[in-house]
């Protein structure tokens, strides 16, 4: 819920290749099948529409990974605004381009990756499972770590871990 930029660091930061590590597990919830969350959490310029809405599911984080993924892309956020709630309007209204001189370098398959991921209506965005299976991200994965992150993104969320908290550990790309 609360998926971020921010939040992704690397093991060593001197480096380069050292694995990539996904921290702040602060407001991470278990989600229940078919229930719905209704607090709203998570920093403006990542969180989903539904979030704003008070009625979401996991699929939240898919759409914050898009922002991710955008960001990472073109160095500038899909949603823009001078304010957080001038932002969060933005959000809301669901529209964001991919300015050609922000993203002439960047593939049609990354471009069609990102806009899954920001699919306003939930029951076309992406679940992690699908994600892991586009071409454009498959395409660069060694195909045992992809099978592990399917794995994770299988049953990441159905058991406690051995501490009987339901938060995952930090996990490592």
């Amino acid at each position: 819920r609360d998926l971020k930029l921010e939040n992704w660091v690397l093991e060593s930061g001197k480096d380069v290749w050292s694995p990539l590590k996904l921290i702040d597990f602060g407001l991470s919830t278990h989600f229940t099948p078919g229930h719905k969350l209704s607090r709203v959490v998570g920093s403006s310029y990542y969180v989903a529409p539904e979030v704003l809405k008070k009625s979401y599911t996991e699929s939240c984080d898919l759409w914050s990974l898009g922002v991710i993924v955008y960001m990472l892309l073109s160095g500038a956020p899909p949603f823009y605004g001078k304010t957080d709630e001038a932002i969060k309007a933005s959000i809301v209204n669901g529209e964001y381009t991919f300015p050609h001189e922000l993203f002439r370098d960047v593939s049609d398959e990354a471009m069609a990756f990102v806009s899954t991921l920001l699919s306003y209506n939930t029951e076309y965005r992406y679940t992690a499972e699908q994600a892991l299976t586009h071409p454009w991200l498959a395409a660069n994965l060694d195909p045992d770590q992809l099978q592990r992150a399917k794995d994770g993104a299988r049953g990441a969320h159905l058991d406690p871990n051995e501490n009987g908290d339901s938060r995952p550990e930090p996990m490592q790309l």
